[in-house]
């Protein structure tokens, strides 16, 4: 046996020929060998049990076998077998570079001890392969030794090899490592490359072959390190940490250190893979193809993550919830052939509780707490989640791909700058806030940088989202829904829900913007709000009520315009800077005019208006404002029609009465059938009521009208206009020289310094105007009233026809009582001028100041008109006249009379305030017309004017006759106990209509007081050449023989109009024009009941002679009769005329004048004059040099006082109107100035 440390060295061919045996005792000091010629091989035998340390390295051209401190020198030797035998050795194999020996065969013994391999290379470039063959691992170096060691396994006790490249730039390929063994690589100095993988260096391997342990340190120099598993078509799992690898289909890890870059090649299955951290050099993971997935907790270096083909997952963050505090350097996310899958990028930072800041570009994620960033590109999606701290997170801009951002718990604030790609931000819980716009989250931006669909939602708590335009010169067009906002220069549309605010704020170049739909949240308010910006914009809203939420419009600078006509939902609008016209819809609105001189219209709904600065126009319901022209409109649609004509009226039915009594408006249209034959009919229409409207005109000369419900009006400073319509209507001058109107205001001057009014229907969207209006209570218009008709194009008066026919003319337009109209004819107002020299008018004001000049063409239209007019009154008379059939001849010796209701209208109250005032209890007409007529035309104009009164009166007939038949209808027949029997007693009803018994308060100040109307007429006809007026016709050319033969038409109808017309019986009167009146300090003028001042005149113009003008002179003034005359209205007796009137002069010389009916005056303080007029009166002068009158008086020192009073008002109508009432302005001529014996008709009818 051997000695422990002996060691065995068999030669063979030792020397020049042959086996020869050498026994090499170690310790007898260093020996050589040489083996010379052929191939020769050492064989090393190591003790069996024993602890050797062998070393084997180069020697010149040989090499040296080292046992301990004993050396053997061996040369010319090309295998070296060394057998190790049992026992925990230490081989250690030194470059062998140039000694010859190319195979070097290890054995390590087949026992449980463990063995150590130490194979080192040299100072220069090696290259080594390290792979498991069979039962061996082999060590290879190119262009040098192989290496086999042998006798490793699971059971050898875990033997560990070293392989050490040394100095230089070596190359150490890894193919795979054997079970049971311990590996270890060392790269030395020197710039290394270890390559890990069964084809190493070469790639389309796997690491499957990797056994045992295996430990590669890169060591000094800028190190490599490649893992590749690229062949491996498994789904595998895997993880990297910054010392080791380990799964990928590895029975055992790697463990690495010292590199400057690792790569990592994964294979074609889908595998999953975690990178848990990482050195602090490069990395990089090549995932290739299979649908992968990447986990990436934290990094130290600069990573980068490739996941090849097909369709793969990113996920950032630590462990979920997770936290990107971990990625502390920059992470690299390539998606690669994004045309062959659909990669995901998954950020989690949702489990960070602390505020942070971060932000997104198109390829970078950075902040979050991340001392790095992530870098992505060629991906599909990306997903960002963010913690519950405050966070502040700015999307600068985005992929081509998808784009998701969800916010988390937390305060958070997200600005969105642009988006390439669909991007979703969800912000999640808590009050969050989204800024969009390219400067966010400063404004100035705009939103031309959303090019893809960008989807907003707020989440939970209350949430604001901004979007800001405001830096955008360009004109756009954008539309808002409930869900979208769209256009503004964006490529895409932007989507958002599940927020409480939303403010949108516009560019300087002018807008249009549509508004359709408004977010609404049924468990939590919201707001939207629209900044139009500078610019002339455009903004249309349509919202409903029943599913849009609250909306306020900042119109800011420029001449804007908006209309909201097609909302139900209240709304809340500001104009701003700048002339804007704004249009409320049918919710109850608030609208604000700002700046500059604002057009408001609240349309339907009870609406709250504010001019604010400027001269503005106020409208509470429908209608347009145009150049200085207002145009009131009735909201109105058909529910039934009535065909008219002498061959087509319907028979007489009670259903026919109610149908027209209970309408809210009958329109009477006509046109020209297919057949050639008239085609009128009698439309019946509901209108659509207005809302109880609140109207400030705020600084500035405003015009302000309530129009239809129970509104309020106030002035504020300035000479405004106040117009209250229907309704009972409160109205308050302010400050300045103001004008009210209770009721209706018409004006219709080219003059005039306030803008025309006139009144019309909505219906269908489209406007009509009926060239005559006809309300019961107030004096018809006649000649004046159609003069913009003529004049006009005509296309105001069509009313577009239902079947598809031709339009239909618009003739008149009818209120056919008052027991269903209450809201419709005249109100109780009250209206206080405040301030300033006011004009305060109880009902109804009519301005008509035009100078025309009639042609053929005119006349022909005022021709057509007026016959069209005459035919459809007449037919209308005629259906109601058929009505009477309905009614029995009652003759009954008892009767007795029923008042069912008490309608009181027009009970206004007037207080003029300080300041010289004009108050009129009821209407006031002013019209001042200049007509230039050729002569040819006199006897046409005659026509034109006479049957325009005609029909006015006829339709007046109509309403009498209507309510007539009303009463007639309720007529019951009652049994009434009589002694020992009954009787039939014949029982009537009717109503009790209370009109124009007005309370006038004149205040300080010398005031113009008139209980009921105030009529100024003026009239010029200048006659021109142009024509004969010799062959002007007849008076009634334009009377269709139906109107001439109307005293026999139908007339066993006519028969019992005509009976009950005249029974005997008069309709329930109740008290009219009964006025309360006081000056109040100042010397006033007052009349009780009515004022008019008449003045007409035909003249001669240039080239025309005096016999044509003599002939047409005389049609002339017939037509201007009909003009100026005073007419009455429609009464059956005279007993309203007869009210009493109650006049108090107050302190100062005041002139009063009862007038008709039983009058009390009082002058009280002053040297005063009262003149009783018709009637029982009772005068008391009061203090002062008083002159009292029991009667009229007409005196020469009575006229001129009251013309020098006069003087006083002088401006008050001409400021709005132009007028010029006579040559002598408002003085009067005394030559043609009277009072008149009586102001009513004595026997109800006639003219005055």
């Amino acid at each position: 046996m051997l000695l422990p440390d002996d060691l065995v060295v068999t030669l063979l061919n030792l020397g020049l020929h042959g086996n020869d045996l050498l026994v090499w005792d170690v310790g007898d000091g260093s020996d050589i060998v040489d083996g010379q010629l052929g191939s020769d091989i050492l064989d090393l035998f190591g003790t069996d049990g024993g602890a050797e340390q062998v070393t084997l390295g180069a020697s010149g051209a040989g090499f040296t076998v080292g046992v301990g401190a004993e050396t053997l020198g061996v040369a010319g030797v090309e295998t070296a077998n060394v057998d190790a035998r049992r026992g925990g050795d230490t081989l250690t194999v030194n470059d062998l570079g140039g000694s010859g020996l190319q195979q070097v065969n290890l054995e390590l013994g087949a026992d449980s001890v463990q063995d150590a391999v130490v194979i080192n290379g040299s100072s220069g470039a090696d290259i080594f392969t390290i792979a498991p063959v069979g039962d061996v691992v082999r060590v290879q170096k190119a262009g040098g030794a192989t290496i086999d060691i042998a006798g490793t396994g699971p059971s050898s006790g875990g033997d560990g090899i070293t392989l050490d490249a040394g100095d230089g730039a070596d190359q150490i390929n890894v193919l795979g490592t054997r079970a049971g063994t311990l590996n270890a690589v060392h790269g030395g100095a020197g710039a290394d490359t270890i390559n890990i993988g069964s084809l190493a260096p070469a790639t389309g391997g796997t690491v499957n072959g990797i056994a045992a342990p295996l430990v590669v340190d890169g060591g000094d120099g800028v190190d490599v390190l490649n893992v590749d598993d690229s062949g491996d078509a498994d789904a595998n799992a895997g993880t990297l940490t910054g010392t080791t690898i380990s799964g990928l289909g590895m029975a055992a890890a790697i463990g690495y250190g010292a590199f400057e870059s690792v790569v990592l090649g994964l294979g074609s299955g889908a595998d999953a893979f975690l990178i848990a951290s990482t050195h602090a050099g490069v990395t990089r993971l090549d995932t290739d193809e299979g649908d992968d997935t990447v986990d990436v907790l934290a990094i130290s270096g600069d990573t980068t993550v490739d996941t090849g083909a097909d369709d793969d997952t990113v996920n950032v963050g630590s462990a979920a919830p997770g936290t990107l505090e971990g990625i502390g350097a920059w992470l690299t996310v390539e998606g690669d052939e994004p045309s062959s899958g659909s990669d995901v990028l998954n950020v989690d930072d949702s489990g960070d509780t602390g505020p942070n800041s971060g932000a997104l570009t198109a390829t970078t994620v950075t902040g979050l707490g991340m001392a790095g960033g992530i870098v992505y590109g060629t991906i599909e999606t990306l997903d960002i989640d963010l913690g519950s701290g405050a966070d502040g997170f700015t999307i600068e801009s985005t992929h081509a791909g998808t784009t998701s951002l969800d916010t988390g718990a937390g305060n958070d604030t997200v600005n969105v700058w642009s988006a390439s790609g669909e991007t979703s931000v969800n912000t999640g819980a808590d009050d969050d806030t989204v800024k969009v716009g390219n400067l966010a989250p400063a404004t100035g931006g705009t939103v031309n940088g959303v090019g893809a669909p960008l989807v907003i939602s707020g989440g939970e708590g209350t949430d604001a989202l901004d979007v800001d335009d405001t830096g955008d010169a360009d004109p756009n067009s954008g539309v808002l829904t409930a869900t979208t906002l769209s256009g503004l220069g964006m490529a895409d549309s932007m989507s958002y829900l599940d927020f409480e605010t939303l403010q949108i704020s516009l560019g300087a170049g002018g807008n249009q913007f549509a508004i359709t739909g408004t977010m609404r949240r049924d468990d939590v308010g919201t707001m939207t709000t629209v900044n139009s910006g500078d610019g002339d914009d455009v903004v249309t809203v349509s919202l409903d009520a029943a599913t849009d939420g609250p909306l306020t419009v900042n119109l800011q600078g420029g001449n804007d315009t908006l209309d909201a006509s097609g909302s139900t939902l209240g709304l809340t609008i500001s104009g701003g800077e700048g002339n804007d016209d704004i249009a409320g819809g049918a919710g109850d609105d608030t609208l604000w005019g700002g700046g500059g001189d604002d057009a408001l219209r609240g349309n339907l709904g009870s609406d709250t208006l504010h001019g604010e600065d400027g001269n503005d126009v106020l409208l509470g319901d429908a209608g347009v404002v145009s150049e200085g022209n207002v145009l009131l409109t009735d909201v109105a649609h058909v529910t039934g029609e009535l065909a008219l004509g002498e061959d087509c009226l319907p028979a007489a039915s009670e259903e026919t009465v109610r149908a027209l009594l209970e309408a809210d408006l009958v329109l009477l249209v006509g046109r020209e059938g297919a057949d050639g034959a008239p085609d009128f009919r009698a439309l019946l229409f509901e209108l659509i009521a207005g809302g109880d409207d609140t109207l400030t005109g705020g600084e500035g000369d405003d015009a302000l009208f309530g129009q239809g419900g129970d509104d309020t009006l106030q002035g504020d400073a300035g000479n405004d206009l106040l117009a209250g319509g229907a309704g009972n209507d409160e109205a308050q001058g302010g400050t300045g020289d103001d004008t009210l109107v209770g009721d209706m205001l018409a004006i219709d001057s080219a003059g005039a310094a306030m803008p025309n009014v006139a009144h019309g229907l909505l219906i269908g969207g489209a406007v009509v105007l009926p060239a005559v209006q006809s309300d019961p209570g107030a004096a018809p218009a006649g000649i004046a009233g159609v003069l913009p008709s003529v004049f006009g194009d005509g296309t105001q008066n069509l009313m577009a026809a239902g079947d598809g026919g031709p339009a239909f003319v618009a003739y008149a337009s009818v209120i056919t009582d008052f027991a269903h109209h209450l809201g419709q004819v005249r109100g109780s107002d009250v209206l206080a001028g405040g301030d300033g020299n006011d004009t305060l008018v109880g009902d109804d004001q009519r301005v008509v100041v035009r100078d025309v000049v009639f042609d053929d063409a005119t006349m022909a239209r005022a021709e057509a008109l007026t016959r069209g007019l005459l035919d459809v009154a007449d037919d209308l008379s005629d259906l109601v006249h058929r009505q009477y059939s309905l009614l029995d001849d009652h003759h009954y010796r008892d009767e007795r009379t029923v008042v069912d209701n008490v309608f009181t209208v027009g009970a206004d109250l007037l207080d003029g305030g300080d300041g010289n005032d004009v108050l009129i209890g009821d209407d006031n007409v002013l019209v001042d017309t200049s007509i230039t007529l050729p002569v040819g035309l006199a006897g046409d104009f005659e026509r034109f004017a006479e049957g325009m009164a005609l029909a006015a009166h006829e339709l007046g007939h109509v309403v009498q006759d209507l309510g007539d038949l009303d009463r007639h209808l309720r007529e019951v027949t009652v049994l009434v106990p009589h002694r020992s029997h009954f009787h039939e007693v014949l029982e009537r009803h009717g109503d009790l209509v209370e009109m124009g018994n007005d309370t006038l308060l004149g205040g300080e100040g010398n005031d113009l007081i008139v209980g009921d109307a105030f009529v100024a007429l003026t009239a010029e006809v200048s006659l021109v050449p142009g024509g004969s007026p010799w062959k002007s016709g007849r008076s009634d050319d334009w009377l269709d023989d139906d109107w001439k033969d109307r005293k026999g038409h139908g007339g066993w109808d006519w028969h019992h109009h005509d009976h009950h017309h005249h029974d005997g019986w008069a309709p329930v009167s109740g008290k009219s024009g009964a006025d309360v009146i006081s000056g109040g300090a100042g010397d006033d003028l007052i009349f009780g009941d009515s004022l008019a001042r008449i003045s007409s005149a035909v003249t001669r113009g240039a080239g025309l002679g005096w016999h044509d003008f003599h002939k047409a002179s005389d049609e002339a003034k017939d037509a201007l009769e009909a003009i100026v005359a005073l007419d009455d209205r429609y009464r059956d007796d005279g007993a309203a005329c007869a009210s009493s009137d109650d006049i108090s002069g107050g302190a100062g010389n005041d002139i009063l004048f009862g007038q008709a009916g039983n009058d009390t005056l009082r002058g009280d303080a002053g040297n005063d004059r009262l003149v009783g007029g018709d009637g029982k009166d009772k005068l008391d002068g009061g203090p002062g040099w008083d002159h009292t009158t029991s009667g009229n008086e007409n005196s020469s020192s009575l006229r001129k006082a009251v013309a020098a009073r006069m003087v006083d008002w002088e401006g008050s109508f001409p400021q709005f109107v132009g007028l010029t009432l006579a040559t002598g302005g408002w003085q009067p001529n005394l030559s043609n100035f009277a009072f008149l014996s009586y102001d009513c008709p004595r026997h109800g009818r006639g003219r005055d």
